[in-house]
């Protein structure tokens, strides 16, 4: 991707649900960002055992109106190394902690 595009523009345009991932280590944000992008406010989370999938409709710009099926996969090595249960995958995002 040049500099003048953005991640959004690499969407496939099928119809349907787009299949996201996100992975990461623990307590680095996966469930923090997939509930601020379902319910758009900051919730409290506890940790993930397994993972969470929730479907997500794009509100802006060129996601407004796509649907997104998204994985919040734990971080613990036994659950992230069980991915094979999830197939036809469209994105990855890894969310590392920030830490300082």
């Amino acid at each position: 991707m040049g500099k003048n595009s953005s991640l959004l523009d690499a969407l496939p345009t099928a119809q349907g649900t787009l299949h996201v991932v996100m992975l990461g280590l623990d307590s680095a944000g996966k469930t923090t960002a997939l509930y601020r992008l379902k319910f758009d406010q900051y919730l409290n989370t506890v940790p993930t055992i397994g993972f969470n999938c929730e479907k997500v409709k794009g509100t802006l710009g060129k996601s407004k109106g796509v649907n997104f099926l998204v994985w919040d996969v734990g971080g613990q090595e036994k659950t992230a190394t069980s991915l094979e249960i999830i197939h036809e995958v469209h994105g990855w995002h890894y969310i590392r902690a920030g830490f300082r």
